[in-house]
């Protein structure tokens, strides 16, 4: 009698249970305004259309190996195609940078618990071919660079670090060539709040006159 009493209940508890658990969540994060309007595909059917630089939502997606493509918008034409692995109940960022021609894509899993203190979480990603290896400093609006340390050290293109924790006084970003504190070559605002988290590119920006700039999203 247990032989068919225990699957059935094993059947009648999962009643309750969520798909979604079975899947895990991705987003896509384009970081390059040099590529101009595009498609994401996966496993050859339209997931995002119409994208240009920002995040999108998270998208949620059976836990399996998938074929991830970006298409130039509207079109057939393929300008990456790659495959990743989506683990259940575990999300991730799809970030790509680079030129129109040669796009960059990473994949990285995110972790979107909030800080057990009541700093936030940021973690820097470099996405930028023109500014070589940085130095990054999260400081106060006024402080000055010879008066900080940084907060990252000699972080180079195609590196990301882990989240680190950041007080919320920090209100901005700035990157400088490594073990140097001038010139600036990108300089912008935050606004972090408590148990945030947060992810900075570090991007090629045509309309800044350092042709370097940060875009900064908000995880989660």
């Amino acid at each position: 009698m247990t032989r068919w009493l225990l699957p059935l209940l094993a059947a009648l508890l999962c009643l309750g249970c969520s798909d979604n658990s079975l899947k895990g969540k991705f987003r896509l994060l384009v970081a390059s305004p040099a590529l101009g309007t595009v498609d994401l595909y996966v496993d050859g059917k339209a997931e995002l259309t119409g994208i240009t630089v920002a995040a999108s939502a998270y998208r949620t997606l059976s836990s399996k190996s998938h074929v991830f493509s970006l298409r130039e918008a509207g079109t057939s034409r393929t300008l990456w195609e790659g495959a990743f692995d989506v683990e259940r109940r575990a999300e991730y960022t799809m970030l790509v940078t680079g030129a129109a021609l040669a796009p960059v894509v990473g994949w990285v899993k995110d972790d979107n618990e909030p800080a057990s203190t009541d700093q936030a979480k940021v973690r820097v990603w470099h996405g930028s071919a023109m500014a070589g290896t940085v130095d990054v400093f999260l400081t106060g609006r006024t402080t000055k660079l010879e008066d900080a340390s940084p907060s990252v050290l000699s972080i180079a293109n195609g590196q990301r670090t882990q989240y680190l924790l950041v007080d919320t006084a920090s209100a901005r970003v700035r990157a400088t060539p490594e073990h140097e504190v001038e010139p600036v070559l990108a300089d912008a605002d935050l606004t972090l709040g408590s148990k945030q988290t947060h992810t900075i590119v570090i991007v090629d920006d045509p309309a800044s006159s350092s042709k370097v700039g940060f875009l900064t999203v908000r995880d989660g």
